[in-house]
């Protein structure tokens, strides 16, 4: 009986012993995986807060309910290097589009060649960039001037994919055999994105989306899609996301938005840029364009729509749970104490005062990122002893130039929105402004905004009947 009984105990501890083993492998594994990180109240969007969690080595207590353990608590060590701190959050885009850069591994050599690519990709050379603000300019009035109909949202996603496909992929933008599948990529991209905040399921996965295979197979026939590293979409999506919301928000304030004579002014100095992409044209602002400098122009849209509205950071406090915090660059960028009682107003002219210096910009803008985690797309590289031109803000000028070029002077703005009547910035979200028409019908463009929320352009419309019944207010050039 005896010995029953110790054989009992012993299987007892045996397995209290497996469990707790069992229970620490989880919880490490967890600590590793996006799903384990919860995202509590620890946004900021003040500028040390935001460069806090950016450089993800610190965090001031006060930010997390951590800090509710104790009042003596002030500043929390993150136990996880700021690579790994950066990747964690991403690993969501490992699994949807099965990339391997910068911004998902936290392997420190991985990180260096992908960050020495990138960079030699995007340091053009003068006659690089106008042999690509051609290209940009050929594509805009192509696919503007080429359909009596299509989306907004699709037009701005189509010729930022082909804009951004020749530097980063050395793919031929001129070609319009594999338009289709150029704008399936672009949407699949997008709706890819926005399923991966669903979690990590088996139907996000990457190999589970043949769409977006498919698409990516007629730029990259090469790539066998296993290689992460040799991904396409590791280039493609940093690039491509950088733009197309900034491109697509600012060419609705300067064309449709902007009130005479800045929409004229402002339009012109994007035109000119197109046809001489210099870093003269780039930053001198000029009578005749308002004072104000192409560079401002991007920079106001970075400021008031970054391309990342929210930076996230993993944090491993000691032994606590682990959790994300987030730097919001979007209510940095829009804070009335730092960028006056009209923060929300789309103003180029803010940058002619104390914006442009440089220590604001460095604590108080930061489309880009900030230290140590800058993009490439940020700075003005040297080629051969030239300086050039800073990728980010000049391709977005470049496109933006393009489609002012192809709507035309005369276009006029027609709206229902509340937005499109106040200081208030345009919606911001992945998929506001998704269900926009554009009709191509004659030689003056015309921009329709429905109450139902859809919008069209269209090319010498006249007021109908029809119209005004489903309460559209149509403003046609004199």
């Amino acid at each position: 009986m005896i010995g029953v009984m110790q054989f009992v105990i012993a299987g007892v501890i045996l397995l209290v012993i497996t469990a707790l083993g069992l229970w620490r492998t989880l919880a490490v594994w967890n600590r590793r995986e996006p799903c384990a990180c919860q995202r509590r109240n620890t946004r900021r969007g003040d500028s040390s807060g935001c460069q806090q969690i950016i450089r993800a080595e610190v965090l001031d207590s006060s930010t997390t309910d951590v800090a509710q353990q104790g009042p003596s608590r002030r500043r929390l060590k993150n136990g996880l290097d700021p690579r790994e701190s950066r990747a964690i959050p991403n690993k969501r885009l490992v699994h949807a589009f099965g990339i391997n850069n910068c911004f998902t591994t936290a392997e420190k050599q991985r990180c260096a060649a992908f960050k020495a690519l990138a960079t030699k990709l995007v340091i053009l050379d003068e006659e690089e960039w106008i042999w690509l603000a051609d290209e940009v300019d050929g594509v805009c009035k192509r696919h503007l001037r080429s359909q009596t109909k299509q989306k907004l949202s699709s037009l701005i996603q189509l010729v930022t994919m082909k804009s951004i496909l020749g530097p980063l992929c050395g793919f031929d933008s001129s070609r319009t055999d594999v338009d289709a599948e150029l704008q399936v990529l672009a949407s699949e991209i997008n709706h890819q994105w926005l399923r991966s905040k669903e979690g990590l399921t088996e139907e996000n996965k990457f190999a589970n989306q043949p769409r977006l295979r498919q698409a990516l197979a007629v730029i990259a026939p090469a790539w066998d899609g296993r290689d992460e590293t040799e991904n396409p979409l590791n280039l493609i999506l940093p690039g491509y996301e950088t733009l197309w919301r900034v491109v697509l928000r600012g060419f609705l304030e300067v064309v449709f938005r902007a009130k005479e004579p800045d929409r004229a002014n402002w339009g012109r100095a994007l035109q000119d840029f197109v046809v001489d992409p210099s870093l003269d044209q780039l930053d001198t602002g000029l009578p005749q364009y308002g004072g104000v400098s192409v560079h401002m122009i991007v920079k106001e849209a970075l400021r008031l729509y970054p391309p990342t509205r929210r930076i996230y950071r993993a944090y491993q406090v000691g032994a606590a749970e682990p959790f994300e915090a987030s730097a919001d660059i979007e209510a940095l960028h829009r804070d009335v104490a730092t960028w006056g009682v009209n923060a929300l107003k789309f103003d180029p002219t803010r940058w002619l005062g104390n914006c442009d210096h440089a220590c604001f910009r460095k604590d108080n803008f930061m489309p880009f990122g900030n230290q140590p985690f800058v993009c490439v797309a940020r700075g003005r590289g040297v080629k051969e002893g030239e300086k050039c031109l800073p990728f980010g803000v000049s391709m977005i000028a470049v496109i933006l130039g393009g489609l002012v070029a192809a709507a035309g002077d005369n276009t006029k703005l027609v709206c229902a929105g509340s937005e499109w009547k106040t200081d208030e910035p345009l919606k911001t979200g992945r998929e506001d402004y998704y269900a926009e028409n554009l009709e191509v019908t004659g030689s003056t463009l015309v921009f329709l905004h429905g109450a139902s929320g859809e919008m069209t352009w269209f090319r010498d419309m006249k007021p109908s009947n029809e119209a005004a019944r489903i309460d559209y207010r149509i403003a046609v050039p004199p």
